[in-house]
């Protein structure tokens, strides 16, 4: 019962961005599930590859030590280690990293584990559960490496991570082209809501708009001055909730969560 509690909470604590792409499933066929739970990953991983399990590559080479999904905890450890099975790492809590896997079948294990690897120190993450997951459809949403906007949003995803906001996925943002001749946005959800970014190319860019509120039968409905000019007929934001924006250099950070905003700038205001 007490290992079984602890898999439900490391689950809970790896990155959702891992977890949210694949449900549970129960195949009728696979390969054979070796006693893997409370070793060190190392010995867990060589019954897995004995039983006929291959890892699954979760991440691109070239983005890899970029990744916020594997950039704390020992996520960048085990992936310098060669494990590119690793889905996602916390940097906090009990260190849990969630870790991916196939067999002939086509069946997909997720495998979790918890505790610092520090071998100097003779401390090793353990395995705490494992569980078959089943690919849920494709988002096609999602924000790509050939996006133009994918650098900044890697880039903005760290400082959200120093913020402690947990970013479960980004998309690409229907602010695109909010404003004339800028084609940089994303859409980030996060444990405590959503945020969307829009990217200037000027350093300070973000920081030359001005936005006018007003209320009309109840509603909020935004407008905005500066250089460059919104799009229209885009050219206004029109909400059921309070808006908060947020300019810092090249950032045009747009929340309806007023905690997040408060978060946002105090985090830019103390880097």
């Amino acid at each position: 019962m007490k290992q079984t509690l602890l898999a439900v909470l490391v689950c809970g604590l790896v990155s959702s961005s891992a977890l949210a792409k694949d449900k549970p499933c129960r195949p009728d066929k696979h390969a054979r599930l070796p006693a893997i739970t409370e070793l060190t990953y190392p010995k867990a991983r060589k019954r897995l590859l004995s039983a006929g399990w291959q890892p699954i590559q979760t991440k691109s080479f070239n983005e890899a030590d970029t990744d916020p999904d594997i950039s704390g905890g020992n996520g960048l450890l085990f992936w310098r280690r060669g494990y590119v099975e690793v889905e996602s790492c916390s940097g906090t809590g009990v260190a849990a990293c969630a870790f991916l896997f196939k067999d002939a079948y086509g069946n997909h294990l997720r495998v979790t584990t918890a505790g610092e690897e520090l071998p100097k120190e003779k401390a090793y993450a353990r395995v705490t559960g494992f569980r078959f997951v089943c690919e849920s459809k494709k988002d096609s949403s999602l924000l790509r490496p050939s996006d133009a906007a994918y650098a900044e949003a890697m880039e903005f995803a760290r400082f959200l991570k120093g913020q402690r906001l947990r970013v479960e996925s980004v998309h690409r943002s229907k602010l695109e082209s909010f404003f004339r001749g800028i084609n940089k946005a994303a859409f980030f959800k996060t444990r405590s809501g959503v945020i969307e970014i829009i990217f200037f190319p000027d350093a300070n860019g973000a920081e030359q708009v001005q936005t006018t509120e007003r209320r009309d039968n109840g509603r909020y409905i935004y407008t905005f001055q500066g250089q460059p000019h919104p799009n229209p007929p885009g050219d206004t934001i029109d909400s059921v909730r309070p808006i908060y924006f947020v300019r810092h250099g090249s950032w045009f950070i747009v929340t309806s969560e007023q905690e997040i905003a408060k978060a946002l700038k105090s985090g830019l205001a103390h880097p």
